[in-house]
């Protein structure tokens, strides 16, 4: 059976955390508002929360 790895929901969790961790620094760097990083960063922990969550499974 051939399994393309790109399809596992643990690839696209893997995507979505580096996104979201990508989106986070950017903002730093382009100084956005303190609310706004707080924002991004709740949504890449969250993101990286539900990696380890569908890996322990």
């Amino acid at each position: 059976m051939n399994i393309d790895r790109n399809d596992s929901p643990v690839h696209a969790q893997t995507v979505a955390a580096i996104e979201a961790q990508q989106a986070y620094f950017e903002a730093r760097a382009r100084g956005v508002s303190r609310a706004e990083r707080e924002r991004l960063e709740r949504n890449w922990l969250s993101a990286a929360r539900r990696l380890r969550i569908g890996m322990a499974q």
